[in-house]
């Protein structure tokens, strides 16, 4: 498609892992082979399905040659952290959407992230940590004698509060990638 001029803006993969664990070497793999094409990364649609089909109760075994035994919450939540840290970390993907919030809804079973009773379950509390603690860049700190401070930061958006004694300014910047970013906030009387 590419090869002939199709207008493409982006590549959507849908990750549906049936009961398997996929192996984050293979995923990042995989997604280093789609990021090649030159197009951001969406995965549009994410989930596992942790429980029997037809019980709805029964947890599912699981499959795949990376990990073995039987799908629970815990099981999900750490299956959810090593996929969203591979995807999280490759600079081509610009999305993920998990699939299926909650169990009573959800068109696989198991695959929902908040519980029948609406409570989070671990793969939700863990999601939630590592996108608002883990991934999240804060940082305090002083200036060199130049009046310089180095930091690295996740992309997105960011705020700078800089203060000095009585004054104080705040400037707004988005984190790109393709390399180095400079920001220059600068106090004034």
């Amino acid at each position: 498609l590419i090869a002939n001029n199709v207008p493409i803006d982006v590549i959507g993969i849908q990750a549906h892992a049936n009961g398997e664990w996929f192996e984050p070497a293979d995923v990042a793999d995989q997604l280093k082979r789609y990021g090649s094409l030159g197009k951001p990364v969406q995965i549009t649609e994410f989930s596992v399905q942790t429980a029997n089909f037809n019980d709805r109760r029964l947890p599912e075994q699981i499959s795949g040659s990376y990990r073995s035994g039987t799908w629970n919450e815990d099981e999900q939540a750490e299956f959810y952290r090593e996929f969203y840290t591979v995807a999280f970390g490759d600079p081509n993907v610009e999305a993920i959407v998990t699939w299926g919030l909650d169990e009573g809804r959800a068109w696989l079973p198991g695959i929902g992230l908040i519980d029948n009773n609406g409570e989070p379950k671990a793969a939700y509390t863990e999601l939630d940590r590592l996108i608002n603690t883990e991934w999240k860049t804060n940082d305090a700190a002083r200036t060199d004698g130049n009046g310089v401070h180095v930091s690295r930061g996740f992309l997105g958006e960011y705020e700078i509060t800089a203060a000095s004694g009585s004054k104080r300014a705040t400037a707004k910047f988005t984190l790109t990638s393709g390399g180095k970013s400079n920001w220059i906030v600068k106090l004034r009387d």
